[in-house]
């Protein structure tokens, strides 16, 4: 084997052990742009979609809410009118205890 030809493979060898083993190619591919552009439609869409969703839950809340407003003041009512109701036979009881003979 020539000297020149030795030589030139331990050159070789030895640019091979200082080269780093990983490196970041600076330049971008057109693989990089799209995947990056999909991934932002991607998310513009699913914020999107929860922007509908969080609306929907908003307007499901907003009529939970009235149809409890509504309920607490139907019971309400009901409950003045057991109050009158019970009244009304305490009363009755009342004037039985005081018109009945005692013994």
């Amino acid at each position: 084997m020539p000297i020149a030809l030795g030589l030139g493979i331990a050159k070789e060898r030895l640019n091979q052990v200082n080269k780093p083993h990983f490196h970041l190619d600076p330049s971008v591919s057109i693989g990089h742009i799209g995947t990056t552009v999909a991934l932002l439609v991607g998310l513009l869409w699913w914020g999107a979609s929860i922007d509908r969703r969080i609306e929907l839950n908003a307007q499901s809340i907003d009529a939970t809410q009235q149809w409890l407003e509504r309920e607490i003041k139907r019971a309400d009512a009901s409950d003045d009118r057991m109050r009158d109701s019970l009244a009304r036979i305490e009363a009755k009881l009342d004037r039985y205890i005081e018109n009945s003979p005692r013994e």
